[in-house]
């Protein structure tokens, strides 16, 4: 019993000198970096509009990308590398963009 009063006295003891840590300071300001205006290349599949979405089919598209039909919920989030494939009601391609 004396040796764990001596033991537990010693762990407050080297507990209560042990150095505080310096307070955290975050950065001023977090910058994003510059993204090109055409991040997700969607000039090279521009040739699609006008076309069957059943054209986009055919070729390998990098992820992430998306087919949005119009009328269909499309969530908010913003990401500039996503290629996106606007469609008519019909299914032609009416638009090619980031984001």
């Amino acid at each position: 019993m004396r040796v764990l009063v001596i033991l537990t006295a010693l762990a407050c003891g080297v507990a209560g000198c042990a150095r505080v840590a310096e307070k955290f300071e975050p950065p001023a300001r977090f910058e994003l970096p510059e993204l090109p205006s055409d991040s997700c290349n969607s000039a090279g599949f521009r040739g699609f509009v006008g076309q069957s979405s059943a054209a986009l089919g055919t070729v390998f598209i990098p992820e992430p990308y998306r087919v949005l039909e119009e009328g269909a919920p499309v969530t908010q989030d913003y990401n500039p590398i996503r290629l996106n494939f606007d469609l008519a009601t019909d299914g032609t391609v009416v638009r090619v963009w980031c984001g």
